[in-house]
């Protein structure tokens, strides 16, 4: 039964709609169902809506539409309707064909809602070309049945114009018919009319009130719009409450300008407190719907730090949402952010493309920002018509910063013809919108007339302007008007005041004004205090003026203690700003070594840059420097140079140096007139050495005519002024009645006026005259007072007159203990008389203690400066044996220095001796003896009964000596051994001495090295060898000796069979076919002769065939045991020749094979030998083409050999491989003491080998792998092998890859190492965690007596680490610290250390940077250190000052024999002080002056010196600055100097004056 179709359907609806009963969808459907079974038209739409919205079933627009489409069928409108709108949305299949088809159908039967969606469709272009008539007619149709959806969007096409004209009075007739139905978009855009006036009056309230209606339905704009009508005042009063009560609804509904504009209110404060978190949460939520203006204000907060904490990288990351959305100020400010690098690298080029976005849109800021970058050049290249173009831009905009600049580019005139006229007419645009710079800078243009008429006034008025706005530049300028008086009365009070207004707001040039009005009290009472103040805060802001007044006031001590380090800090700031007094006064600080340590390269460098400026005291500062040598080498030429810069100044000092040069000749050829002109220009400015030295060039005649009166005339003008000097030489003058009358009382009266000043020369005369009854009666009690004046200053002759006097008792009673002491005072200063005269006290007990080893020590002092009394003591004292052994070898030695001088007793003394017979051995080696001296002897030796041996080794003996001592050899009985070596013989010589050995039967001992001897001269000799029968060596190394020569001497071997050891190295003879012979003849020589055991044949290139010539007979020699074939060009072929000879010969020791061309064939020959030789102990394969594999044979060999003790092979090529041989080989050899493999090719797997070796090996002693390449695994192998081995005494790794922690390690071992002696480290990677550990080892270790750390890092903290060592180490003799970066602070803390340490000899310090500083400590040390030998400070940096100090520490110093000081800076000044060193001290064998900077000047002293000096025997002044007068001085010198055999003069300026004094002094 199918039931009531109708009352099925309507129990359905009943329970759709919940009528009566619960709403109940599933229970409809299920009755809709039952209803549309019976065909029922509404039941189908209905199921088709159920399935359409989903409800009671799962939606399904299938469904659905097979549903609709069975009531559409039947002509239901709603459910065509519904077909229609499926199509449209695309419930199914988009298709809006279909969609227009159905509702046509459904507006065909009048359904409204159909011809509105029709309506839609044509003014979409839906389905159907856009068509907004056809909208409209549709529209019409669904409106005139009062579809208010047709009615709002007739009126908005009316609203738009869309279709048909624009017609706003339309657009509101429709939008109220809408609007009455109650449609909120047609009351809002009515309202919208209202608000705007379009179609109607405008009208805020009626606006309100239609917003208001739309606004209750929620309508989301017109909720915003009622916000901004508050916000704005419009319609209601402005209530910015209301406004943002009506914003949040917006905003609640996501409408994002009403976000923004709650965080703008949020942000001002505008309705609710300011918070800018609150701004910050609202712009985020707008900005996240991409809203402009959000994104931009989110970056200003970041960018400003408001609300969130500031950062630039977030605020560029908004500013550039808004920039990409075309927001010109996201533009503009992304542009200022790459321009000043905030958030991002800063990029003018970026900042210009971001400028050019906001420019574009007519951002008057950033077109003035594109000008600005074209004005610096920033991101573009600078143009100033670029950035005028767009500085006109935005000053059309009325931009007044764009207004100033084009003011500016006028004014300057940049790219535009300067016109201040035009520059005043912008300032005046930008000053009349109150631009504070523009009205200072019209200002300005009145106050210096540029533009227009000066005007003071004008320009007062104007900076008062700009002072109105907190002008501070303004301020200042009217500070200055008034302080000039300029459009004002001048008044320093206002002037004051003003500058405090501008002081205030930190102005630093007014900050420096009012310290400098304080500084010299004007304008306020002088306070120097205040001064300091107020010129802090300007220096503070970078204010040079003011940060050097600081500094002048440090300096000073004005206003706060003095306090040079705080003066220096304060220059430094001035000085980097350009400030040449500031550069001056460091340049000064550093010269004097006030608050800082002395150092005058610092000060050269900062002179210079003052000097460079124009300072004139700076360029006299750098002339001196460059005169004595400080901080610069030393250059006469520089300093000329700079002393004219400053002289041309008008600079006295300098003007006067300049004449100094002229008359030194440095610089400059000397030229006593040019000196003349330049003292006469510094003497008219008053300067009193300049008329002193006017007065000595009259006095002595240089440049002019001698002239006492005009001398005296100079003299006086000095004097008069108190020219200490200059009094001094009136005293003199009339001492000796030059330029005037002899006036003794005159001199009194001079003198006394230079005595007042403290002069001790002066002090002295003054003593002198009473000495003798002078000018003033004679009285040895006055002389006696002025004496000890003199003397307590130092002056030498004082303290030796006083001695004297107590000697004599002359003004006091006799007293010989305070004559000693009186004496001992000038004999330690070096007065050889008062040394002489200490010895005689002593040797006769007079005042003290008799004592001849005292006496003998003093009489040494003054005998070596040429007191021959003292020398004729001294041999007496040794003749007698009083205070030393009796000894009349010494006393004879004595005797002869003395009786040099002339001294007759002592020339009695020597006959005595030679005829006592008193005398065995005499040594004059290195004494100047000459053949004179020679003559001398020879005739001595003739008597002599006891004389056996003679060294007259490098004493200049040539031809006459070699005759006498022929003569004398000729007669001797007695004498076995003559040492000639070094002297000038020649062949003439030899041959004399060779008709001596042909009678002669006592000499055994014959040395003629390096003599000049050619082949005549060894032909002579080897006659006389062949008739001598005593000679047992003759060393012949060194000559000239060709092929003849030697075939003679070989032939003299076949008959001589006395001879042992003959010495032929280095000689003349050549690898031609005449060697051939020369080798064969001393084969067949050796063949015969059964005595010669030593072979001297080094450098002579004898070559594989030389080899094989002198095989055979070295295979049958039995006498020869060593033979030296060095450098002699041999090969494998010869080696290998050699070879065989080592397995026959059974005498040979010691093979020398060093530097020829021998490789791993070669070597495997001579090791294979060696397994068969059992004599020979040295093996030396130094500089070959040795390889693994020639090591690998001397390995093998090395395992059984039992005689070898020393293998040198050193500088060849042997690897890793080759040093494990060796390292298998020293685990079992018992023998070898010595391996030397420098300079080979061994890494770590060899260094590790070896070392391995060392922990068993117990013989070897010393083991070479300098200029290796071991690096830390062989090395720490090492570090371990100490720990065990016991034999080791001398390790050198130098040059291999010792690292800082590699060190460590190896240092650590020396702890408990108790054998090893010498450690080579010079490596050039320890730094201060080795040198700590290093330090910690040499407390306690107990062998090392060497370490040589070349080359490393030492500095100042390795230093201290070093010293503090050496102050307890007992064992540590030689330390080598070369090029280690050691400054004056490591050599201070260096020389502490020795002044306790007992031990050290050798402190090499070559190739570093100590420094005067550095050398002054280290003298200071010196003057106590009892056990330093030898101290090397080649380049250190070292000037006059430091050689002044070493100069004084030799006075007193007992040991020091060698002073190197090469490539330093003392100059002239520095030798000067050496020389005066020199002529007391007694020890200093050599000393070593290269590239020193010395002069004629320097030189002049030496020279003088070593008329005194006994004991230099080197002098090295190669690469100075000496001219013909140096040179002539020293030559002189050479002529009384007997000890002095190396005088280095190379790469001098000497001429040919030079030379020929040079050959008159060898004559």
């Amino acid at each position: 039964m199918k039931g009531n179709v109708a009352a099925q359907f309507k129990l359905g609806t009943l329970l759709y709609e919940g009528q009566g009963v619960p709403q109940d969808y599933c229970q409809a459907m299920e009755w809709y169902l039952k209803a549309a079974d019976q065909g029922h038209i509404d039941a189908h739409f209905k199921i088709g809506l159920l399935y359409d919205n989903g409800q009671g079933v799962p939606q399904d627009y299938s469904r659905a539409m097979e549903w609709y489409l069975k009531a559409a069928d039947q002509g239901h409108i709603d459910a065509q309707l519904n077909i229609g709108s499926l199509y449209e949305k695309g419930q199914k299949v988009q298709d809006y064909s279909q969609a227009m088809e159905w509702y046509l159908k459904a507006a065909n039967q009048g359904n409204a809602k159909a011809q509105f969606n029709i309506g839609l469709l044509h003014a979409k272009g839906q389905g159907v070309p856009q068509d907004y008539c056809q909208a409209m007619e549709w529209y019409l149709k669904a409106a005139d049945q009062g579809h208010m959806g047709a009615q709002f969007n007739i009126g908005t096409l009316y609203d738009k114009g869309q279709g048909f004209p624009q017609d706003y009075s339309q657009a509101m007739e429709w939008y109220l018919k809408a609007a009455d139905q109650g449609d909120m978009g047609a009351q809002f855009n009515i309202g919208s009319l209202y608000e705007k006036g379009q179609g109607v009056p405008w009208d805020y309230s009626l606006a309100m009130e239609w917003y208001l209606k739309a606004a209750d339905q929620r309508h989301m704009d017109a909720q915003f719009n009622i916000g901004f009508l508050y916000d704005d005042g419009q319609g209601v009063p402005q209530d910015y409450s209301q406004a943002m009560k009506w914003y949040l609804k917006a905003a609640d509904q996501g409408d994002m300008d009403a976000q923004f504009n709650i965080g703008l209110m949020y942000g001002i404060g505008q309705g609710v407190p300011q918070d800018y978190s609150q701004a910050m949460e609202w712009y985020l939520k707008a900005a996240d719907q991409g809203h402009m203006g959000a994104q931009f204000n989110i970056g200003f907060l970041y960018d400003d730090g408001q609300g969130v904490p500031q950062d630039y990288s977030q605020a560029m990351k908004w500013y550039l949402k808004a920039a990409d959305q075309g927001d010109m100020d996201a533009q503009f400010n992304i542009g200022s952010m790459y321009s000043s690098g905030q958030g991002v690298l800063q990029d003018y080029s970026q900042a210009m493309e971001w400028y050019l976005k906001a420019a574009d849109q007519g951002n008057a800021k950033a077109q003035f920002s594109i000008g600005s970058l074209y004005e610096k050049g920033q991101g573009v290249l600078q143009d100033y018509s670029q950035a005028m173009e767009w500085y006109l831009k935005a000053a059309g905009q009325g931009h007044m910063d764009a207004q100033f600049s084009i003011g500016y580019l006028y004014s300057s005139g940049q790219d535009v013809l300067q016109d201040y006229s035009q520059a005043m007419e912008w300032y005046l645009k930008a000053a009349d919108q109150g631009n504070a710079k523009a009205q200072l800078n019209v200002g300005s243009l009145y106050e210096k007339g540029q533009g227009v008429p000066q005007d003071y006034s004008q320009a007062m008025a104007w900076y008062l302007k700009a002072t109105n706005q907190g002008n501070a530049k303004a301020q200042f300028n009217i500070g200055l008007l008034h302080a000039q008086g300029q459009g004002v009365p001048q008044d320093y009070c206002q002037a004051m005041e003003w500058y405090l207004k501008a002081a205030d707001q930190g102005h630093l040039g007014a900050q420096f004004n009012i310290g400098f009005m304080y500084d010299i009290g004007q304008g306020a009472p002088q306070d120097y205090s205040q001064a300091m103040e107020w010129y802090l805060k300007a220096a503070d802001q970078g204010h040079m003026g003011a940060q050097f007044n600081i500094g002048f006031l440090y300096d000073n001590g004005q206003g706060v203690s003095q306090d040079c380090s705080q003066a220096m800090k304060w220059y430094l700031k001035a000085a980097d700003q350009g400030d040449m007094d500031a550069q001056f006064s460091i340049g000064y600080l550093y010269s004097s070594g006030q608050g800082v340590l002395q150092d005058y390269s610092q000060a050269m460098e900062w002179y210079i840059k003052a000097a460079d400026q124009g300072n004139a005291k700076a360029q006299l500062n750098v002339g001196s420097l460059y005169e004595k040598g400080q901080g610069v080498p030393q250059d006469y030429s520089q300093a000329m140079a700079w002393y004219l810069k400053a002289a041309n100044q008008g600079n006295a000092k300098a003007q006067f140096n300049i004449g100094l040069l002229h008359a030194k000749g440095q610089g400059v050829p000397q030229d006593y007139c040019q000196a003349m002109e330049w003292y006469l220009k510094a003497a008219d400015q008053g300067h009193l050495d300049a008329q002193f030295n006017i007065g000595t060039l009259y006095d002595k005649g240089q440049g002019f005519p001698q002239d006492y009166y005009q001398a005296m005339e100079w003299y006086l003008k000095a004097a008069d002024q108190g020219h200490i000097d200059a009094q001094v030489n009136m005293g003199l003058m009339c001492t000796q009645g030059q330029g005037v009358s002899q006036d003794y009382s005159q001199a009194m009266e001079w003198y006394l006026k230079a005595a007042d000043q403290g002069d001790m020369g002066a002090q002295f005369s003054i003593g002198t005259l009473y000495d003798n009854g002078e000018g003033v009666p004679q009285d040895y009690s006055q002389a006696m007072e002025w004496y000890l004046k003199a003397a307590s200053q130092g002056h030498i002759d004082a303290l030796f007159n006083i001695g004297f006097m107590y000697t004599q008792g002359q003004g006091v009673p006799q007293d010989y203990p305070r004559a000693m002491e009186w004496y001992l005072k000038a004999a330690n200063q070096g007065d050889k008389d008062a040394q002489l005269n200490v010895g005689s006290l002593y040797e006769k007990g007079q005042g003290v203690l008799q004592d001849y080893s005292q006496a003998m020590e003093w009489y040494i002092k003054a005998a070596d400066r040429k007191s021959a009394k003292a020398q004729f003591r001294i041999g007496f004292l040794y003749y007698n044996g009083q205070g030393v052994p009796q000894d009349y070898s010494r006393a004879m030695e004595w005797y002869l220095k003395a009786a040099g001088q002339g001294h007759m007793d002592a020339q009695f003394s020597i006959g005595h001796l030679y005829s006592s017979g008193q005398v065995t051995t005499l040594n004059l080696g290195d004494s100047s003896v000459g053949d004179y001296g020679t003559q001398v002897l020879a005739l001595l030796l003739k008597s002599s009964s006891t004389l056996t041996t003679l060294e007259l080794q490098r004493n200049s003996i040539g031809y006459s000596g070699a005759r006498a001592l022929s003569d004398a050899l000729n007669t001797s009985s007695t004498l076995t051994t003559l040492d000639l070596e070094h002297n000038s013989i020649g062949n003439n010589g030899a041959l004399v001495l060779a008709v001596a050995l042909q009678t002669n039967s006592t000499l055994t001992t014959l040395n003629l090295r390096r003599n000049s001897i050619g082949d005549h001269g060894a032909l002579a000799l080897s006659k006389a060898l062949m008739l001598n029968f005593t000679l047992t060596t003759l060393n012949l190394a060194e000559n000239s000796i060709q092929d003849y020569g030697t075939l003679a001497l070989a032939e003299s071997l076949k008959f001589n069979f006395f001879l042992t050891t003959l010495e032929l190295s280095y000689n003349l003879f050549q690898y031609t076919q005449a060697l051939a012979k020369v080798l064969q003849a001393l084969a067949e020589a050796l063949e015969i002769n059964t005595t010669l055991n030593t072979l001297g044949l080094q450098g002579h290139s004898i070559g594989p065939l030389g080899a094989q010539i002198l095989s055979e007979t070295l295979k049958a020699s039995s006498a020869l045991t060593t033979l030296d074939l060095g450098d002699n060009a041999i090969t494998d072929n010869g080696a290998q020749v050699l070879a065989e000879v080592l397995k026959a010969n059974s005498t040979l020791a010691t093979l020398e094979l060093r530097s020829n061309s021998i490789g791993d064939n070669g070597v495997q020959a001579l090791a294979e030998a060696l397994k068969i030789n059992s004599t020979l102990i040295t093996l030396d394969l130094h500089s070959n083409s040795i390889r693994d594999n020639g090591a690998q044979a001397l390995a093998d060999v090395l395992k059984s050999n039992s005689t070898l003790t020393t293998l040198n092979l050193n500088d060849n090529s042997i690897g890793d491989n080759g040093a494990q041989a060796l390292a298998g080989a020293l685990k079992t050899n018992s023998i070898l003491t010595t391996l030397n493999l420098q300079n080979n090719s061994i890494e770590d797997i060899g260094g590790q080998a070896l070392a391995e070796a060392l922990k068993t090996n117990s013989t070897l002693a010393t083991l070479d792998l300098k200029g290796n390449s071991i690096w830390i695994k062989g090395l720490l192998a090492f570090s371990e092998a100490f720990k065990t081995n016991s034999a080791l005494t001398t390790l050198s790794l130098e040059n291999n890859r010792v690292e800082d922690k590699i060190a460590l390690v190896l240092f650590e071992s020396l702890k408990d190492n108790s054998t090893l002696t010498t450690m080579n480290l010079a490596c050039k990677s320890i730094e201060d965690d080795g040198f700590q550990t290093l330090a910690e080892a040499l407390k306690t270790n107990s062998s090392l007596t060497t370490l040589n750390l070349d080359g490393n890092s030492i500095d100042g903290d390795g230093a201290q680490l070093l010293a503090e060592a050496l102050k307890t180490n007992s064992t540590l003799t030689t330390l080598y610290l070369q090029n280690n970066s050691i400054r004056s602070n490591g050599a201070q803390v260096l020389a502490k250390a020795l002044k306790t340490n007992s031990t050290l000899t050798t402190l090499d310090l070559q190739s570093n940077s100590i420094g005067d500083i550095g050398a002054q400590a280290l003298s200071e040390t010196l003057k106590t250190n009892a056990n330093l030998t030898t101290l090397d400070l080649w380049r250190n940096s070292i000037g006059e000052d430091g050689g002044l100090a070493l100069a004084k520490a030799l006075k007193t110093n007992s040991t020091l024999t060698s002073l190197y000081l090469q490539n330093n800076s003392i100059g002239d000044n520095g030798a000067l002080a050496l020389s005066e060193a020199l002529k007391i001290n007694s020890t200093l064998t050599n000393l070593d002056l290269w590239g020193n900077s010395i002069g004629d000047n320097g030189a002049l002293a030496l020279a003088a010196a070593l008329m005194i000096n006994s004991t230099l025997i080197t002098l090295d002044l190669q690469k100075n600055s000496i001219g013909d007068n140096g040179a002539q001085a020293l030559f002189e010198a050479l002529k009384t100097n007997s000890v002095l055999i190396t005088l280095d003069l190379w790469h001098n300026a000497i001429r040919s004056s030079g030379a020929m004094a040079l050959s008159e002094a060898f004559k």
